[in-house]
């Protein structure tokens, strides 16, 4: 059987969650090529060109101990900003404006998006499904994985670590969550 081929070597990385400690000197990283999007001076235009777009790049950004003193005292640490931002005379900029139209606009739903992404492992033992992935809510999730996979909830047992950023769309996880458990019952089941 192929599936019998298959190795998974982990290799366990340092995590953050929370943008603070991965700002500290020496905390880990939200990725394992850095921290922060810093999106850098785009170069002189060309005469007669608009200024070209530069995406922004991800680099490794570390405020320093000193930066973190106000937090002692509860206040935020505001350290370096990765973009700097400056504002002209709003007023003046409008006063000479050769037009200033003043519409109400109306957009399509936007979707949410969560910031972390969804990922999920599962494997099975003596019967039951173990399956880690990030939720909103353990008490939903439990029947949903147990019903895409027809099993008793009292089969699975779910592991879900502190879920960033879900918005109601990690309610109960999503279906995709299902794919592990079922690859992994067929690299378990014996011929």
């Amino acid at each position: 059987m192929q599936l019998k081929k298959i190795k998974i070597d982990f290799e366990r990385l340092p995590f953050v969650v929370d943008p603070l400690e991965s700002l500290r000197p020496g905390g880990p990283n939200a990725r394992i090529d850095g921290n922060a999007w810093v999106r850098l001076p785009p170069p002189p235009p060309q005469p007669g060109q608009r200024p070209p777009v530069t995406p922004p790049e991800l680099q490794t950004i570390k405020w320093t101990r000193e930066d973190f003193e106000d937090a002692k005292e509860g206040r935020l640490p505001l350290g370096k900003p990765s973009e700097e931002w400056t504002v002209g005379n709003v007023e003046a900029g409008l006063k000479n404006a050769a037009l200033v139209l003043d519409e109400t606009f109306v957009t399509p739903n936007s979707s949410h998006q969560c910031l972390e992404t969804r990922s999920a492992m599962a494997y099975w033992q003596n019967g039951k499904v173990y399956v880690h992935t990030g939720t909103q809510s353990t008490a939903q999730t439990v029947p949903a994985i147990a019903r895409w996979l027809g099993i008793d909830p009292s089969n699975v047992v779910f592991i879900s670590e502190y879920t960033g950023g879900g918005f109601g769309s990690k309610i109960t996880g999503d279906i995709t969550l299902v794919i592990p458990a079922l690859l992994s019952k067929k690299l378990t089941r014996r011929s």
